[in-house]
């Protein structure tokens, strides 16, 4: 229950928000400082990026978009604001990559492009993908909102978009922002036109966020955090459901009056300055950390994504067949748990031949997030997984 930021990144937002002036040129440089060849778009969210490019594809209506089965709801909600139709296509659980046969058997003449989301910090094979989507001449578009590690990874080089976030739960977040590499430099100039036209958001919108963030950091240190959750339960209050609202970008009905929106000079401002200060160590740490965590839990429990080329468990998901209970067991141990997600299984259209991606449908119903301690193979690693193996292991012994 962290957020991936520091106090002195919170002073310079709240500090942009006074002096930072000029939308035009911070655009220009955060576009210079995340891509020096010029392939990049910086705007408001991925959600505004994805928007942005199928405005831009002008596909025909009805065109079918193969998409990851588990993704965030927007996605598909985007693609339908196009007159598009999403068709899910289930996920291997060991790599969280789309599963091949699915493809195949998913695409139809109407197909015109995949849509691919790389989910809990695991990145997938892009490969296998691109290839086939090549044979079937299907556009690339590469969701990589919960991927970024501060790396040099931009994407496949092959995708035709590839979209990367910088929201409030994110690594190195700027409390918004998403930076989008284009392949096709006439789609892209399209884009930046198009954006162009939008309003900007309001200053004041991204100091509230600013302001929110600087409210979660503080309750977030373990003994107020510890109160608030105690206070909150003795209230019958849903304190998964809260944090989830706060972490929330863009609620309400005004969904896309709100992500066409340019960024303002001040969420440009601390984004450039993000990203110039992000580093791999707090990430290669992390991902260091999930592996201890995921060996330790391996005989108990599935760990999607664990078997993914890379993986930096932005969160740490696992699968149980008691989900709340080991929800209560972490707890028990000190480390907040927790079943609430923003994903959503993919319904498949009316009519459509594919069936309701089972293994997604799986994920979804069993999945546990926990937390990783930081430090290496900690205390705290140790602990949590004690618990949880110790309890899967009674449960499961025979008895007469």
């Amino acid at each position: 229950m962290q957020l991936d930021i520091g106090w002195r990144d919170l002073a310079v937002g709240a500090l942009a928000c006074v002096y930072a002036r000029g939308v035009d040129r911070r655009t220009q440089e955060v576009q210079s400082e995340w891509a020096s060849d010029g392939d990049a778009i910086a705007c408001l969210s991925v959600r505004s990026g994805l928007d942005l490019y199928m405005s831009v594809l002008e596909l025909p209506a009805g065109s079918e978009v193969l998409v990851s089965g588990l993704t965030i709801p927007d996605m598909p909600r985007i693609l339908r604001r196009h007159g598009l139709v999403p068709i899910p296509v289930d996920l291997q659980i060991d790599t969280l990559g789309p599963n091949l046969e699915e493809l195949r058997g998913a695409v139809s003449p109407r197909t015109r492009a995949i849509l691919v989301a790389h989910l809990f910090g695991s990145r997938i094979s892009m490969g296998p993908i691109v290839e086939f989507a090549a044979e079937h001449s299907l556009a690339v578009i590469e969701d990589c909102a919960q991927a970024f590690t501060g790396d040099r990874f931009k994407g496949h080089p092959d995708s035709d978009i590839a979209l990367f976030s910088f929201g409030v739960i994110k690594t190195a977040t700027a409390l918004g922002g998403g930076l989008v590499r284009v392949q096709d430099p006439r789609v892209r100039r399209r884009m930046q036109a198009q954006q162009q036209a939008y309003p900007i958001q309001g200053r004041l919108a991204f100091l509230r966020r600013v302001q929110k963030a600087v409210l979660i950091k503080a309750l977030m240190s373990r003994s107020l955090f510890t109160l608030l959750s105690t206070l909150w339960r003795w209230a019958g209050r849903d304190l998964d459901g809260v944090l989830h609202g706060v972490a929330r970008s863009f609620p309400g009905d005004r969904f896309f009056e709100m992500i066409r929106q340019r960024p303002s000079a001040p969420l440009l401002c601390l984004l450039k300055w993000r990203l110039r200060r992000c580093a791999t160590t707090h990430t290669d740490r992390r991902s260091t950390d999930g592996h201890d965590l995921a060996g330790r839990l391996a005989q108990n429990f599935e760990v999607p994504g664990g078997g993914a080329e890379r993986h930096s468990y932005w969160v740490f998901p696992i699968l149980s067949v008691e989900p709340d209970a080991d929800v209560s067991l972490a707890r028990a141990t000190g480390h907040y748990a927790t079943r609430r997600s923003s994903l959503a299984v993919v319904e498949p259209p009316q009519g459509a031949s594919v069936a309701v991606p089972r293994e997604c449908q799986r994920i979804l119903d069993q999945v546990v997030f926990v937390p990783v301690s930081p430090g290496g193979v900690t205390e705290g690693n140790a602990r949590l997984s004690r618990g949880l193996v110790h309890e899967s292991s009674v449960g499961d012994t025979p008895t007469d």
